[in-house]
């Protein structure tokens, strides 16, 4: 119904292509692009339907087989007739489909609409086809209406192949004789298989081998169950009486003893059951746009859970689909999908849908009268604006500690803005806040806010208060801009934060002239990818020469004493550093301190608080590492060899060569 009412107005559609084939086996369309042929040959043919889709001499046939053609391919008619006529060969397919008649053939240089020329229900004419056809592969008898075979190969006779047959006897034969060998049995049904090969006596071998070892291993697990070891080859049905043998069971009715049913019965049984089902009455439900009690065949998954207010069956879902325009119901204006919001497209047509514009004047005039209803000193109306044209955030974090006790971003208007600010908006003078429904006073407001902040000892800032007032089920629109208001304006806060504080000075690290004069270390938990203990590496570098040295601990094994010993041998190998540098922040900071100053007796130097670029060689090799050993505590080696061989970019030599022509001469000649 849908395709009837909207098929007009869907032909309308620009750029658009539309093709059709109908569901017959015997169709034949022949697709011809400037057809030579006189038109009346064409109607010759008694086609069904002649489309002409585009000017001057392009046609699209369509053709049926009568019954006497029946046996003849549709595809090799069409071949055949495409051929003659010098159509395309490419549409020759039993898919191709045509062009509907009514709509625009819209490729390049077309445009021109596709009309319909000849419309008759007749079968094709088979003398014309035959005539028309210069070797016909099949040629038909009209009088005994049989088909004549010309060039086409006969058709192969079906082979038989016995093999489940010889199978059914080795495992009946085996069943029967449980204590026979493998060679008895061979010796016995030699000469009895039924099957032919090339190889015949590697096919009655194998066989048997095959049959032999699968009735041993169903009689072991009968042993192991604790079931006798049965030999039956048959065994009478519990539903047809009848006696049959082992091969029309299937392995669990045969398991049943008994009351085993044959594969014959146990299908019935399935049938039936299914009938069953099917004739119980189905559940039925109401469309909400039609208002029809539909079965559950004619909804969607989708639509048949929606509730009462918003299911629609299959017919009504398309025919919305198909809708490209609505009636707003605030201005009463038939606008296209484009001018509303998806869920409010969505909406059913007992709801109504609003248009985009509507929304938006209905937001607005809302957010003007409650701006008319709370600026109280600071303004009348949303076009008067409540900051001089040059306010910046220095001027409303100034608003913000000057602000009366009483003032909340939630309920005035120039204190939402000044927490905007703060908070980074660029075109915070202009914002106007939604209104807030909670009925929660402002006095109210302040004194969770204070308390919940007291409670909390003054930490976690504005995400602990929000979660402790929504724990306690207090809520209320723009809570986190009050609670950020609470915190900038509490001054044991302000007195402990460091935000206006001069920052630290960085601690430059001295310029090394030589290999091995300034080394980075750092102690670094790795968690593998899959089920492998977590380790650690203890990564040292070199900032001269960027050389790498790298070491595996165990997970709880990196200790002072651990860390102290890799590091007296690192040193045994090279010179002693003037400086070695560490970060701040790792919670094996002190186990490395210790570990120093025990082997070397050197204190090694942090990184400045807020500083992490002074100790970012070492972080950055860190990510390389990672990145080449994947977690893998077998690829470390491996990894700082890889690195340390090839050339860096800013130097043009690799690592392990500027260590060796950088290092001191007195080492060298020690």
């Amino acid at each position: 119904n849908a395709l009837r009412a909207n098929v007009e107005r869907w032909l309308r559609q620009p750029q658009t292509h539309f093709f059709v084939r109908p569901q017959l086996s015997t169709l034949v369309l022949v697709d011809l692009d400037c057809c030579n042929v006189p038109l009346d040959k064409l109607v010759a043919l008694k086609p069904r339907a002649l489309t002409k889709t585009s000017a001057p001499s392009n046609f699209q046939l369509w053709l049926t087989l009568s019954d006497s053609m029946r046996a003849k391919s549709s595809l090799v008619v069409a071949r055949e007739l495409t051929a003659s006529l010098q159509g395309d060969m490419n549409a020759c397919t039993s898919s191709q489909q045509g062009r509907l008649p009514g709509s625009t053939n819209v490729k390049p240089d077309k445009g021109d609409i596709v009309e319909l020329v000849l419309a008759e229900t007749q079968h094709m004419d088979e003398a014309t086809y035959l005539s028309m056809t210069p070797t016909p592969k099949l040629r038909f008898d009209p009088v005994q209406d049989k088909v004549a075979v010309g060039s086409l190969p006969a058709a192969r006779p079906p082979v038989s192949d016995n093999s489940a047959k010889d199978w059914a006897m080795c495992r009946v034969f085996l069943e029967t004789r449980p204590h026979v060998s493998l060679e008895d049995a061979k010796k016995a049904l030699s000469g009895r298989f039924l099957a032919r090969r090339p190889n015949q006596t590697y096919y009655e071998n194998l066989t048997l081998e095959k049959a032999w070892q699968r009735v041993r291993t169903v009689h072991s697990t009968r042993l192991l169950c604790g079931l006798p070891r049965s030999g039956l080859a048959s065994r009478v049905c519990s539903v047809c009486k009848t006696d049959m043998p082992r091969d029309k069971y299937s392995t669990s009715q045969w398991a049943l003893g008994e009351a085993g049913k044959c594969t014959s019965c146990t299908a019935a049984a399935s049938v039936a059951a299914a009938r069953g089902k099917d004739s119980q009455p189905k559940k039925e439900k109401l469309c909400s746009a039609c208002g029809a009690l539909r079965g559950s065949g004619n909804f969607t998954v989708s639509q048949w859970q929606q509730p009462d207010s918003t299911r629609k069956c299959k017919d009504c879902t398309c025919a919305s689909q198909a809708t490209t325009s609505k009636v707003c119901v605030v201005c009463q204006e038939d606008k296209p999908k484009e001018c509303f919001a998806k869920s409010q497209w969505q909406k059913p047509l007992k709801i109504g849908s609003t248009c985009k514009d509507c929304c938006r004047t209905r937001l607005q005039q809302s957010q003007d009268d409650f701006v008319n209803n709370h600026t109280g000193q600071h303004g009348t109306g949303a076009e008067e604006s409540l900051w001089a044209r040059d306010a910046d955030k220095a001027t409303a974090v100034r608003f913000i500690m000057a602000a009366d006790d009483d003032v909340l971003p939630s309920t005035d208007l120039k204190a939402y803005q000044a927490a905007q600010a703060t908070m980074g908006r660029a075109d915070w003078t202009a914002l106007r806040m939604q209104p807030d429904s909670s009925g929660i006073s402002v006095p109210d407001k302040i004194n969770y806010l204070y308390q919940a902040h007291l409670d909390l000892c003054h930490l976690r800032g504005r995400a602990g208060i929000v979660s402790a007032l929504k724990c306690e089920g207090l809520n209320w629109c723009n809570i986190s801009l009050d609670a950020s208001w609470c915190v900038a304006r509490c001054e044991q806060c302000r007195a402990r934060t460091t935000r206006q504080c001069i920052r630290p000075q960085s601690r430059h690290l001295p310029t090394p002239g030589l290999a091995g004069q300034v080394v980075g270390v750092d102690l670094k938990r790795v968690t593998p990818h899959d089920t492998s203990p977590r380790w650690c590496m203890l990564v040292c570098v070199d900032f001269a020469t960027r050389r790498v040295s790298a070491w595996s601990l165990d997970d709880g094994t990196a200790t002072v004493g651990n860390v102290q010993g890799v590091l007296i041998r690192y040193f045994q190998d090279f010179d002693l550093p003037i400086c070695v540098h560490s970060d701040n922040g790792s919670q094996f900071t002190s186990v490395i301190s210790e570990a120093l100053k025990r082997a070397i007796g050197l204190r090694n130097r942090t990184i400045p608080p807020g500083h992490p670029q002074s100790n970012g060689l070492t972080e950055c090799m860190n990510r390389v590492l990672d990145y080449a050993h994947g977690g893998v505590r077998e690829r470390l080696q491996a990894a700082v060899l890889a690195y340390n061989s090839a050339p860096l970019q800013k130097f043009g030599a690799a690592p392990e060569t500027l260590w060796r022509v950088m290092r001191p001469l007195e080492i060298w000649m020690a």
